[in-house]
Order: C-alpha cells, then structure tokens, then sequence
C-alpha cells in the first residue's frame, strides 16, 4: 500500500567547496490516499524532499520507490512522464506564467510529453469543469495579474488536476496568501484526499499542518513522526507499477507549439522586429545579389554568343621554320575536309558538327548596274555553319547538303549588301556577279541574313557573301585561299569547352609533329574564362551576402540567449508540469526558426523589389538596358534555404542551454 518509499537516502550538495548533508540514512514510507504535512525550520530539506520525490534532484545513495519503481533509474523523459501524469506540484509563488491566459495555464501539461490521446477539445472541456469546481469559471480568460493571490493558487491547483494525478506535492501553497485564502485552500485539499489524492504538504503554519491526518517534523535531515490518524483503506487495491511507455512525437503535435511559440516569438516586438531586420537585410542581399550575378552572367554570355564565339574555330598552318633535323610523322599542309575534319566526329564523340571557313577579302559584287567595290568579304562554309555561328535568316534560307556535295553556284547575302543591290525589288532568286583577284563568277541568291550588330570589324558581317566552300574552292583561281587553314567545331551541350581544345589542339599535334602550328579560337577561349570569372564572381558575391546573413543569424542567437535569461523562470515551470527535454529544445528552435521565417519572407519581397529596382533604374540611363522581370528559382531557393539553416543554427545554442536548465535553479530566479 506504500504509493512512495524511501530508504536509506542520502543527499548532499556543494557550496564552494563545503559539502552540505540535508539527509542522511533516511527513511519514509507513504501510504496510498494519505495526508501528510511536514513542518520544520526553514534549511531544513522540507522543499528539498518534494524535488527528489519528484525526480528534480539526484541523490547520491538510497532508494525512492514510486509505484514499485525505482526513480534513480528512470530517464528524464520518464521523470517528465512522472511529473506529468502521476504527480503534480502546487508552488507558494503559484508560478504561472504570467503572459498566459488562466485556461492555458490550466491546460500547460497537456502540451507535455505530448502523448495525449484525448482531444483538445476534451481536454478545454475538462478544465472547464475542474475551474467551475474551483470557482474560478469566470475567469478564464483573465491573466494571473488581474486576479487576487487565492485566485492564483486556485488556478496552480486547477493545473495540477488536470491530468488527475495519484500524488500532489504542495510546498507551502498558503504562504503567500491571507487566513480566509487559506482557509479555502485547505478545504479544497481536504476535498481532494477525501476523493483519494495522496497529498504531501509542506508547511511553517501550525493550523495548516493540523488539517493533515500525518505530521511530521523535519530537523538536521532527521523525520519525527508527530501525530498520525489516518487508516488506509482495506477496499484499496493493490497499487501497480509504473508502466510508462516512450511515445514518438508526431508533427500534429508539435503544431500544438505553434500558437505557444508565436506568443514568445514576440514577447519583446520592438526587440525582435530589430533582430529580424537584419536577417531581412541579409536575405535580401542573398535574393538580389545572386539573381543580379545570373542575369549579368546570363547577359555577357548572351552578348558573346551573339558575336558568333560560342563555337570554337580552330586553325592550322605550316611551320616555315623546320629545321633539316624535326621529324614528324606526316607533314602538314592545311587541314584536309575528308581525311583530317570528318574523322574527328567519331574520334572525339562530344563534337556535333564541323564547318570549313574559307575568306576572300575584297570582293566586288555587281547586280543590275550596281556594283559594290572590294568592300565584300567571300566566305565558304558548309551547310551547318549558319547554325554554329548563331546566324538567322532574314529571308530565304542556308544551304543544303546537296549544295556542298554538288559545288553548287548558291549564295547567301549580309543584310548590308541586300539594302544595298536590291532595295526595290526581292533578293531571292537574284542572280549576282563576283570578282575577287583574277576570278569572276555568278551565283544565285538563296537567302538574307539579318543585320549583326557586335561582329568585329574585320569579319564585315553584314557585308559578306557566303557561297558552299566546295564551291568556293571550284571558281576562286588563288590556291592560298582555297586552303583550309581554320574551321569551326560545334560541340554537344555541357561539355568542357576549354578541356576539347587542349585535347583536339594535342590530337593534331601528334598526328603531325612539328610540322604543323596549331591554336584555337582565343575568342572562343576568352569566352570560358569569362564563364569561369562570372561563375566566380557569383561565388564571391553569394559569399558576401550569406555572411550578411550570418550577422543577421548571429543577432537573431543573441537575441534568443537573452530570451532564454528572461524566461528561466518560465522553463522552470514548464518543466515541473512535464515538459521534456526535446519539447523545451524545439520550442526554443521552433521560435528560431519562426522569426528567420517572417524574417526571410520579407527579405525575398525586398530583395525582388531592389534587384527589379535595378535593373528598372539601369534600363532608364542606357538605352542597352532592357528592363524585364526576373524570378530566380536558385536565389530564392538558396534564400529560403539559407533562412531554415540560419534559423536552426542560430537557436541550437539557445535551445541547448534552455533544456539543460536545472528546474529548481530555474524557478527561483527572478
């Protein structure tokens, strides 16, 4: 019939380096539906046996039973199942949380351990009934300071009830209060042993003790019994063992948090509202930094692919300065179309398709009287040159395969030369005279292309004539420039453009030795290392902006250490009703995140506004500028992203030290 037993305990703690003995070999055994009051002086360890009871303190030696069950080996997820279900505490200084409402304080040990299986409902339904009870039904809604010191412990008691607990634990729960307070209180104590609650009272009033039907005297950590009455109950069963059973917590729970964690969020505004504006500052940073350094990425790239440098254009020559004694396996000449370009589609497999580039510079171009006078530029290419150099169509269209197969007499023409020769009548199907040194021939126009506006000079763009290059090797008499000295290679998406140079620049150089003087296009070079800058540059300005945001993350950790400082007394509470150490962590983290959140959101609306803002102003002084708006999944993905690991990061430290908190250390601060 013992609910709790106490053998043999021996308890002590340090003062400096003094160790203080409250209780030495000492025994108590307390049956099932009694009324205990313990009295003695003030040090004496009366407050100080409720804390061990209730699994606050760890003794050094002895045994305390509740139920059967030792409590020295109980987790601290099963001291708070302990002290959340099968025991409860009525403090003297009521500790209720100030800025909670009475039905919430009434309702604090439902949201601990979180393994209730009646509804919220049930619950407000039954604290309702257990405040009616206690005659303080009106005051629900009301905040402990706008209620007397009765009404206050009447609300700590109702809080102790609602989980029907077998033990309740008050210590000196009418010392703050006056005689007719205490009076009421008493009554409602006696009530609830009468209804078979085990009650322990510890007290220094005389008349109060006297309500109990066991009192003892506690001195120098020694129990002497004093007078006892109380006859347990023969229709009583057994009592069974504690059975607690580790639940897993489910996100429905945890969503229970939230209105709890809004509050707290916001228990100092102006404070947070200073601490999230630096996360705000430092996601926008992220948001617009990062999309700008896209889109000017994205735009220098665009530009240079415009100019037609995308594709890289790779040359050879012979090497005027052998000497009698290099030797290489075969010399070179100039590159072959059949025997050294179409090979390397099988040899290097990223490479999609190849174009010869032949010149013919000062070309005359002559059509109906008009005549265009060694201003031209002949090219020969192949039928998928107009596609690798990014070239669209004004009218008409390129070359067929057939075209470069059979030498055909076809040409393609600049835009310029067009606007020049046929600006009343439709190029198309024109036929047009050349001459360029001592050749002269004809060719029918098949296309226009459109006007090019960021070629270099010298590849006369808008001024060129482009004819089949197996053509232009038939009709054009200098044998240097029939010669394939250089041709474009297009390779496959997502490949090293830079890395195929180094590789086909190798593969040439061992296939013809020292004969041969081989580069690529620096153009096509100068573009990957653009690439690789701009890629850089990206890097370093996400960098910049993420230790922005680590300031702001650093603030929002200060913040909430202060807040932990603030709220000691508050844990303490949550604690003593139940609360786990994981519930108090991801409380803590739970606010973190909350504030990194509201934070962050407005972060990415300010920081969508100023890059827009940006790109706005820069599009009203150049003309260059075109103002368009941008939504950058990666920087807002990297935002939110960076929000959830600020937030997190920034309160494990709070949250760490929040349930660390030793309970009773916590409820005496002040």
């Amino acid at each position: 019939m013992n609910l709790v037993e106490i053998k043999n305990l021996n308890f002590s703690y340090h003062s400096g380096d003094v160790q203080v003995s409250i209780f030495k070999d000492f025994n108590l055994e307390i049956k099932k539906g009694d009324f205990i009051a313990i009295k003695g002086p003030s040090g004496s360890g009366k407050s100080t046996l409720l804390y061990l009871i209730a699994g606050l303190l760890n003794f050094q030696k002895g045994i305390i039973r509740f139920k059967k069950s030792d409590i020295s080996k109980l987790s601290d997820y099963e001291r708070s199942v302990l002290r959340n279900k099968y025991l409860s505490f009525i403090f003297q200084q009521f500790h209720l949380l100030p800025k909670a409402t009475v039905l919430e304080n009434i309702l604090l040990p439902t949201f601990y351990p979180i393994e209730n299986a009646t509804t919220e409902e049930d619950q407000t339904e039954k604290a309702k009934k257990i405040s009616t009870r206690l005659g303080i039904a009106e005051r629900l809604h009301h905040f402990p300071k706008q209620l007397s010191g009765g009404q206050q412990q009447r609300v700590a008691i109702a809080r102790a009830l609602i989980h029907n607990p077998e033990l309740i634990l008050a210590d000196e729960p009418t010392g703050n209060l006056d005689s007719e307070s205490t009076q009421e209180i008493i009554s409602i104590l006696k009530e609830l042993n009468a209804e078979g609650k085990t009650i322990i009272l510890i007290t220094h009033e005389e008349d109060v003790a006297q309500s109990a039907k066991t009192i003892y005297f506690l001195k120098d950590g020694k129990l002497e019994l004093e007078r006892s009455n109380f006859t347990p109950s023969t229709d009583d069963q057994e009592i069974s063992s504690l059975s607690i059973k580790t639940v897993a917590t489910s996100s429905t729970s945890y969503l229970k948090m939230l209105p709890l964690v809004i509050k707290n969020a916001f228990r100092n505004k102006f404070r947070s509202i200073l601490t999230m504006l630096g996360i705000t500052v430092g996601v926008a940073a992220v948001c617009s930094m990062v999309t700008l350094g896209n889109y000017i990425r994205e735009k220098v790239i665009d530009g240079y692919s415009e100019m037609g440098v995308d594709t890289l254009v790779f040359r050879g020559r012979p090497n005027w300065e052998l000497k009698a004694t290099d030797r290489f396996p075969v010399r070179f000449q100039f590159f072959d179309w059949k025997r050294d370009i179409l090979p390397l589609l099988t040899i290097f497999p990223q490479t999609q398709s190849f174009s010869p580039i032949l010149f013919g510079w000062d070309a005359q171009v002559t059509y109906g009287g008009k005549s265009i006078e060694n201003e031209a530029l002949l090219s020969g290419v192949s039928s998928t040159w107009f596609k690798m150099a990014n070239r669209t169509f004004l009218s008409g269209k390129g070359f067929h395969p057939n075209h470069i197969k059979r030498k055909s007499p076809v040409c393609v023409i600049g835009h310029d030369i067009a606007q020049l020769l046929f600006a009343r009548i439709r190029p198309l199907g024109q036929i047009i005279h050349i001459s360029i040194r001592e050749s002269t021939f004809v060719c029918q126009v098949i296309g226009v292309l459109n006007p090019v506006k960021n070629n270099p000079e010298w590849q006369k763009a808008n001024m060129q004539v482009i004819v089949p290059f197996t053509f232009f090797q038939a009709v054009n008499d200098s044998w240097w420039q029939t010669q394939i000295q250089r041709f474009s290679i297009q390779l496959k998406p997502r490949n090293d453009i830079e890395g195929f140079s180094n590789a086909i620049k190798t593969f040439f150089e061992k296939k013809y030795g020292k004969s041969g003087r081989f580069s690529v296009n620096s153009n096509t070079l100068l573009l990957e290392q653009m690439k690789k800058f701009l890629t850089l540059f990206s890097i370093l300005i996400t960098a910049i902006a993420l230790v922005t945001l680590t300031v702001g993350g650093i603030g929002i950790t200060n913040m909430m250490l202060v807040s932990v400082s603030e709220r000691l007394k508050e844990i303490g509470i949550r604690k003593s009703v139940g609360a786990t150490h994981q519930s108090i962590r991801y409380q803590f983290l739970f606010e973190s995140v909350f504030l990194c959140l509201i934070a962050g959101v407005a972060g990415i609306i300010v920081g969508f506004l100023t890059y827009e803002g940006a790109l706005w102003g820069a599009s009203q002084l150049s003309s260059k500028v075109t103002f368009e708006w941008i939504i950058d999944g990666y920087a807002i993905t990297l935002a939110f992203v960076s929000i959830l690991m600020v937030g997190i990061l920034s309160g494990l430290i709070p949250a760490y030290k929040a349930e660390k908190l030793q309970v009773i250390d916590a409820l005496r601060s002040e």
